[in-house]
């Protein structure tokens, strides 16, 4: 699947994380870091902190808030299109399609995971806390907006190749989840009917994330984070139907 050719790729969001088996940040170091990118990130913002979460084969998926109560916070580009997410078990970079009004061009995943990787080497280098990684991350959210696809909500699941229904679809809400043994990763796909809040056009959200483990040096999680990509795609371009790989210009090169 690394030969698969987007020409419009309908991505609105791209996230690549890890998280740590416990803090690694304290609410100093945060303030610290935000000192240093400041520039480059020149907006902050204070979100309630997320949970932590371990995905395994064999046993249910757990989840579990950090000891000290803190907060996450978001470092945001002047554009909108880059953020960095900080909590004290946790560090998550997001590239955003639309934000404060403005269209960012997504070139290709290559260009946002160096980007991540750039950043999660330099502040390795610091604070040491590779060692500690307990989970990686990697999730697509993808907006496939019906007018583009010229498509009637009624007509909504023409757009995918998972269900053939005869009825006028009203809404949809479908969620799926495998588990990967040689990443090994859970990946979670959910797709669901809603509308654009720029201007309320109808639209599938097609959400992707795998999550898993493999190791706590740099190289194995360039290899993950690598490996959980073809996967995405793979199930991505699996899951829409030939019609909305027309639209969108997905081809193998």
């Amino acid at each position: 699947m690394s030969n698969v050719k987007f020409e419009k790729p309908p991505l609105a969001e791209l996230i690549l994380g890890i998280q740590f088996e416990e803090g690694v940040f304290s609410p100093n170091d945060i303030f610290d870091i935000y000192e240093r990118l400041k520039d480059e990130f020149p907006l902050i913002e204070e979100h309630p902190a997320l949970p932590a979460v371990i995905e395994s084969e064999s046993k249910p998926t757990t989840f579990h808030f950090p000891n000290d109560n803190s907060a996450r916070k978001f470092f945001i580009s002047a554009t909108g299109e880059h953020l960095l997410q900080f909590q004290s078990n946790r560090l998550f970079f997001n590239w955003r399609k639309s934000a404060n009004g403005v269209e960012n061009e997504y070139k290709n995943f290559d260009s946002v995971f160096e980007y991540f990787i750039g950043i999660l080497t330099a502040l390795n280098e610091e604070y040491d806390f590779l060692k500690k990684v307990n989970q990686y991350e990697i999730t697509f959210f993808d907006h496939l907006i019906l007018d583009e696809l010229k498509l009637k909500l009624s007509e909504s699941l023409l757009a995918l190749n998972i269900i053939t229904f005869d009825e006028a679809l009203k809404t949809m809400q479908v969620g799926l989840q495998f588990f990967k043994s040689e990443l090994p990763a859970t990946l979670y796909v959910n797709i669901r009917s809603g509308k654009m809040t720029s201007d309320s056009k109808d639209v599938i959200i097609l959400e992707s994330t795998c999550r898993g483990f493999s190791g706590k040096s740099l190289d194995e999680i360039e290899r993950w984070l690598r490996q959980a990509h073809e996967e995405l795609v793979e199930i991505f371009v699996h899951i829409l139907s030939d019609h909305s790989k027309k639209t969108y210009g997905i081809s193998a090169k």
